[in-house]
């Protein structure tokens, strides 16, 4: 690239300039009709029946699909968030379980890291990148001494292609970033509705709960855990845009925050009360929670029957309630795994157990879960980082941790006009909510969370990029 070419190239933002790919408008169009009819067909065929002609009606789907992504990056993106709800369509490879989701952003990694390998224009990552970057490589050299290898060599290829595509969202800009949001909050509204029409009847028992809707997820917990991903992001962007996508936004947050009341997930709930106290400091939202405050007040004083007579708010109660006991693992004892787990940093004090290997150690210190086998993590992000990549994992989360919070720090700081942006401040309590989260569970293990993780890494990025630039705010004109 000439000088005169990369002479506009000079702030922090317009660095990231190069890493944006345009296709011409018709070749999207053409693209997008192409899909659309495969989808049609494919649909078609499965509801009529027709099993030996679907897989041929998919085989265009796949390659329509490539063809995006290699043309649109962005694109592979869209698609794998709003295929998060079809985490039950699993194909069996290489021993694991290959989603949409995850299929789609290694398509979309492989795409990009080719595109920078042949461009040859890579820009300088962000600190919390670098932090990522070194946990990956700690990861790496852990495989050396895990049990078992192969599990920690792919988790650390999934994690790698993950932050792939989070170096990509973060060199967008913010029409981008908006429209990677959008796709996150559509997700968590259809699986918040699927878990309010197929989630059954549900009773405490103790400590545990049982009947916890989990809308297609592993768990409950990582289900909670997505919605808090999605709730703040929600918020923010139900008042940006036409009134169509203002309502659909209001209305796939109302359906999120209904399915994590029925995740029962003690943890994510009160991540979530986290997030919203962080964009209270947006007057719009800090408005509704002193609305609802004072309702529920209100309410409590003269009508406390309207409140106890709602099963599931009764239910919500008593669950948070157990929060004290500790004893929150089904037929298990946190208190037990996190008073080991200091005990398994000391004696793997190097590169830890290895990456993904905390269930091959944790039966040597006689922690079982009911059906007999090691617990897979200790219920707490420090803790298990720890007892995975030893010492040096732990410092390096701590590096993540600053880091991102000075990146949250300076893309709410004020514009000109002194507005803070409401979108920024989401993420920001997002970040908080789910370290607060990690205190009582790990949600890092699951793929899908791990992915929306990292994506919303680089949209924070993004906009402390763009507010740090000269004359720039990262709010839309």
């Amino acid at each position: 690239m000439s000088a005169s070419a990369t002479a506009h190239l000079d702030g922090p933002r317009e660095r990231l300039a190069h890493l944006r790919y345009r296709t011409p408008r018709r070749g999207q169009g053409a693209l997008l009709v192409g899909l659309a009819g495969c989808g049609v067909l494919a649909a078609g065929n499965v509801l009529l029946g027709y099993e030996g002609s679907v897989v041929l009606s998919l085989w265009p789907v796949a390659v329509a699909g490539c063809a995006a992504v290699v043309l649109r990056p962005s694109w592979g993106i869209y698609a794998a968030i709003l295929s998060v709800p079809l985490e039950t369509a699993t194909l069996p490879v290489g021993g694991g379980q290959l989603t949409p989701a995850k299929a789609l952003l290694l398509l979309t990694a492989v795409v990009l890291a080719v595109r920078w390998a042949r461009e040859g224009a890579q820009r300088s990552p962000h600190p919390a990148h670098l932090a990522v970057a070194a946990t990956l490589v700690l990861a790496l050299l852990s495989v050396t001494v895990a049990r078992d290898s192969g599990q920690a060599l792919k988790i650390c290829f999934v994690a790698l292609a993950y932050t792939v595509v989070s170096l990509h969202v973060a060199g967008q800009g913010r029409g981008e970033i908006d429209r990677i949001l959008r796709c996150v909050v559509l997700s968590a509204g259809i699986v918040g509705i699927v878990a309010a029409l197929t989630t059954g009847p549900q009773q405490l028992l103790g400590d545990n709960a049982v009947g916890r809707a989990q809308a297609g997820f592993a768990q409950p917990n990582v289900f909670g855990v997505f919605l808090l991903l999605s709730i703040a992001p929600g918020l923010a962007l139900s008042f940006r845009g036409g009134a169509v996508w203002r309502w659909t936004m209001r209305l796939c947050t109302a359906a999120a925050v209904a399915g994590l009341g029925l995740s029962l997930s003690r943890a994510s709930i009160i991540g979530t009360v986290v997030t919203l106290a962080v964009l209270a400091a947006w007057p719009v939202v800090r408005r509704g929670l002193i609305a609802v405050i004072l309702l529920s007040i209100t309410l409590l004083v003269f009508a406390p029957s309207l409140l106890t007579s709602s099963p599931q708010i009764t239910r919500v109660g008593q669950r948070l309630s157990t929060l004290a006991s500790g004893s929150g693992t089904v037929g298990g004892d946190r208190a037990a795994l996190r008073a080991t787990a200091p005990r398994m940093i000391a004696d793997h004090p190097l590169l830890g157990v290895g990456e993904g290997n905390f269930a091959n150690y944790s039966s040597d210190y006689k922690l079982y879960s009911p059906d007999g086998a090691g617990y897979d993590h200790a219920h707490n992000l420090f803790l298990t980082i720890g007892v995975e990549l030893g010492v040096g994992g732990m410092l390096l989360l701590a590096v993540l941790v600053v880091s991102l919070a000075a990146a949250c720090a300076r893309a709410c700081t004020r514009d000109r006009r002194g507005r803070r942006d409401p979108l920024a401040l989401a993420l920001a309590g997002v970040f908080l909510g789910l370290l607060v989260e990690s205190l009582g569970d790990y949600p890092l293990r699951t793929d899908v969370v791990l992915a929306v993780l990292l994506i919303e890494m680089g949209a924070v990025i993004a906009l402390a990029l763009r507010a740090s630039a000269p004359g720039k705010s990262t709010l839309p004109p």
